[in-house]
């Protein structure tokens, strides 16, 4: 068992729990903290703070864990204690921003393709050597659609590079402002962010579906705190 602290870089919905992704204060790494359930999710209580409500990315948060229990889709997962966790402070000061700077990816390729997905076979012969990153979007313009199985679904499009991507997305604020968005396309300033320019994106493989396929989700739309330099 280990107290660690991270800078809260997701906190998403999976189902009807909680998933939630970081990065390590103390080694500069990223950490998806899982719980015993099936698929890792963690329950609304764990991410509750009764002195500051629920979790928001750039929260410091004050973790135990139990053990690292990588998977070969996910390295980063570590399972946790069941004790409740704490609120460092809110947001993360601007000292530690070249910590983020540091794990920005400067790559195009996310995990391996250019897709919106990763075939769960693939890492039969090797496991996958990353599962989240953090990632500088380029001209994103969000879209709320309805899947095949006549799910609402919001979902961004943006290039890294010359590359274009089209992602879902599951950051709890917006696929809470999903339920009120007509289907249609919108602008960043449309959604409430003034700034695109200073936007960034957490970016996780998901749980493999059905069809054998882990999708490149968006698990977080990220505005650096007010004073906090760039990240590039």
């Amino acid at each position: 068992m280990r107290q660690v602290q991270f800078i809260c870089m997701a906190h998403s919905k999976k189902y009807s729990q909680r998933c939630v992704a970081g990065v390590r204060l103390d080694t500069g790494e990223w950490i998806r903290p899982i719980s015993k359930e099936v698929h890792g999710e963690l329950p609304p209580r764990q991410v509750h703070f009764p002195n500051g409500g629920d979790m928001k990315n750039f929260d410091v948060v004050s973790a135990c864990l139990e053990a690292h229990c990588p998977v070969k889709k996910q390295p980063e997962n570590w399972r946790i204690q069941c004790s409740p966790w704490s609120l460092v402070c809110r947001p993360c000061p601007k000292e530690h921003a070249p910590l983020l700077k540091k794990v920005l990816y400067r790559g195009c390729v996310l995990f391996g393709n250019t897709l919106d997905r990763v075939a769960y076979r693939e890492f039969d012969g090797a496991p996958a050597k990353a599962s989240l990153l953090l990632a500088k979007p380029v001209h994103p313009r969000w879209i709320a659609k309805r899947t095949p199985g006549w799910k609402k679904q919001l979902r961004v499009r943006f290039h890294l590079d010359a590359v274009p991507y089209d992602l879902a997305v599951t950051d709890i604020p917006y696929d809470d402002m999903l339920k009120d968005l007509p289907l249609g396309e919108y602008s960043s300033a449309q959604l409430g962010i003034q700034n695109e320019n200073e936007l960034y994106f957490t970016i996780s493989l998901g749980e493999p579906l059905d069809n054998g396929y882990c999708f490149k989700l968006v698990a977080a739309v990220l505005q650096p705190p007010d004073g906090w330099p760039s990240l590039e």
